[in-house]
């Protein structure tokens, strides 16, 4: 810059980021403000700030000088006046009055209301319902998979000509897993009394997922309706389906119950004069796998129904649920990838597929009105036994639920936990963070990195030590930020539960183990946290820090509370609107507050986390950080505002 500088003095946020040769006093805030008047006795010339904190330029007042500038990011010096720093702190200061009110306001609010409910609670659903009346716009795609059960197929197509919901505004897809038995000559029959369509498949074994993701793809409906070719359903099954869907735009999955009945009897146009006729058949026993023992003729989920408050206190609600008779947004379906096709013998669809929907966050509904009566038939058991050793395997590996039905030696596909790591330039640390996660002793877990467009060695190092690690996946973006790399780390999640840790901190052995143990035993939590302790960059122990404070959402409102180690279920991550991008600093309290609005969070009492403290840590800035905490804070107050409308 040129000329002479005569005095350089550094307000410190907490740390001096100097060596303690170099000739510049770095001081904490009360010390900084006695320099500035010490300086009151001397004339500058110019006086220059290195940041353009309102707060900074008014500080200069203290100082007698002819000119005053700050610095850009850019390095051109820019010049002030002392009545525009005073504008500038008093607008500061009417905008950290408002936010203050919003945070009183918020605080009461929160005090008189708690918003975190168990997690399939579709009350606030239900409360909607009452809205809808019979005032339907919604299409539905009704699929219903066959395979050489062309009679039996014709009896539910006959049932579906007396839905109660408008006929124009479903249509019903036959999706043929090859059938030769001519199925497609029921299309002609029908389709001058329904919208019908048929989309097939050439016979190559059982690929029921295939041809139900193909009819998906095809379908116009917005909601999908997925009914078994053998169940006859009651004529106001599509409706009572549908006034979920016009009642939220949430993600849910609303199933009806099953009830085994003799139709050998019943022909097709018996039902099709009598609406009533399906009513007066036989009842029949479920199978045995599927029979209440208190009460065999009843559906086996009725009584668990009755026990969870209609599975609102469910912890596992998406074993419930059978595709043969359910309904869900075709959105929601894509977005999941579909059904999964791997599943190429019997069973074992359904609950993947259910179960993906679930991590998205969806609300399983029992709906009891939505009967479907399942025709008897020849059931295959045999070959079902023989499919099930296969499925179940499979099931095994892709659910961590069922993990006991793979054998020593089989490894999982889809993990139980997920740890993400959002890296920018952190080749020091980085091999280190990831280590300490995969010494977990708790190995059904997954590492999940996205670095931000890093400019020195963290990606070679990953590609040395990581590239052949099955268990680790890493994606490379260009810097766009803390916030947008948190976002896409997390989407590139796959576990039920996702754990956080920063690149360039280290996990304690047992702490994936102690967390998912606490959430398998209390799931009426969504997030739980423990204390961590400070290391210095060379890994030594700086101090101890014990944050024993009980949660609660008026604390949180105030200050960051969650502290490291994180852990948080997947579904409520897609209950919540994502981490906002604009949002510098503070990434990790907007996200904490959002989920405090969806789940209930718990504090484990137990240091689980070495948190590095080193010269580039974003958080060492109080005053942004002050800042954008309180920007959190307003924009937490807005959506309680909102969800109150």
């Amino acid at each position: 810059m040129g000329g002479k500088v005569d005095k350089v003095v550094l307000r410190s946020t907490g740390y001096s980021p100097l060596p303690q040769k170099v000739p510049v006093k770095v001081v904490r805030k009360l010390r900084f403000l006695f320099e500035l008047i010490a300086s009151w006795n001397t004339r500058y010339d110019h006086v220059i700030l290195l940041e353009p904190y309102p707060h900074l330029k008014t500080y200069s007042v203290l100082v007698r000088a002819k000119y005053r500038s700050y610095l850009e990011n850019n390095n051109k010096l820019v010049r002030f006046n002392i009545s525009q720093a005073i504008f500038e702190e008093i607008k500061l200061f009417f905008r950290a009055l408002s936010a203050h009110v919003i945070f009183l306001r918020y605080r009461y609010a929160i005090r008189v209301r708690d918003f975190a409910h168990p997690e399939n609670d579709y009350t606030f659903i239900e409360h909607n319902l009452k809205r809808v009346g019979r005032n339907y716009s919604l299409r539905a795609s009704v699929i219903v998979p066959v395979y050489n059960r062309r009679n039996v197929l014709e009896k539910t197509l006959a049932a579906l000509m007396h839905q109660t919901y408008p006929l124009n505004l479903f249509e019903v897809i036959i999706a043929d897993d090859g059938s030769s038995d001519r199925v497609g000559e029921l299309v002609k029959k029908y389709t001058s009394q329904l919208e019908i369509k048929l989309v097939s498949q050439e016979d190559r074994g059982y690929r029921l997922a295939a041809i139900r993701n193909k009819a998906i793809r095809a379908a116009g409906g917005e909601v999908i309706i997925s009914l078994d070719c053998d169940i006859l359903p009651v004529p106001r099954l599509i409706e009572e389906y549908m006034k979920w869907f016009h009642s939220t735009d949430k993600n849910i999955v609303a199933f009806g119950i099953l009830k085994h009945v003799d139709a050998e009897n019943l022909s097709t146009e018996e039902i099709l004069k009598d609406s009533d006729a399906i009513f007066r058949l036989k009842q029949t026993l479920p199978p045995h796998e599927r029979r209440d023992s208190k009460n065999p003729m009843e559906d086996w989920r009725v009584s668990i129904l009755k026990k969870t408050r209609g599975l609102k206190v469910h912890p596992k609600p998406y074993i419930m649920a059978g595709g043969g008779n359910m309904a869900f947004w075709r959105k929601s379906a894509l977005e999941i990838g579909g059904f999964d096709e791997d599943f190429n013998r019997w069973g074992g669809e359904d609950d993947v597929f259910n179960y993906n929907l679930y991590k998205r966050g969806a609300y399983f509904i029992p709906e009891v009105k939505a009967l479907g009566l399942h025709q008897k038939h020849d059931d295959g058991a045999p070959y079902r036994r023989e499919d099930r050793v296969f499925t179940r395997k499979l099931l095994g590996k892709k659910i961590p639920l069922y993990r006991h039905f793979l054998t020593p030696g089989d490894d999982w596909e889809v993990p139980k936990v997920s740890i993400f790591i959002r890296s920018y330039n952190s080749e020091n640390y980085i091999k280190e963070a990831i280590e300490s996660a995969l010494h977990q002793t708790y190995k059904d877990l997954e590492v999940c990195v996205v670095d931000d467009g890093s400019t020195d060695n963290t990606l070679q190092i990953m590609e040395e030590y990581f590239k052949n690690n099955k268990r680790i996946s890493w994606i490379v973006q260009n810097h766009k930020g803390p916030a947008a790399s948190m976002n896409a780390a997390i989407n590139l999640c796959c576990g039920e539960y996702i754990g956080q840790l920063d690149s360039d901190d280290i996990l304690y052995p047992t702490a994936v183990e102690e967390l998912v143990n606490f959430m398998d035993k209390h799931p009426e939590y969504g997030v739980v946290y423990s204390d961590y302790e400070e290391i210095g960059k060379d890994g030594k122990d700086l101090r101890q820090l014990r944050k024993v404070e009980k949660f609660s959402r008026k604390l949180l409102m105030k200050q960051m509370i969650v502290w490291h180690f994180r852990m948080f279920r997947t579904k409520y991550w897609h209950r919540i609107p994502k981490i906002d991008e604009d949002l510098p600093i503070a990434v990790d309290y907007d996200l904490f507050l959002k989920l405090s609005e969806v789940c209930n969070i718990y504090h484990y009492d137990k240091i689980l986390y070495r948190y590095r403290i080193h010269d580039s840590n974003i958080t060492r800035d109080t005053t942004l950080s002050k800042y954008y905490t309180r920007e959190a804070q307003v924009r937490a107050w807005l959506r309680l505002k909102k969800r109150s409308n």
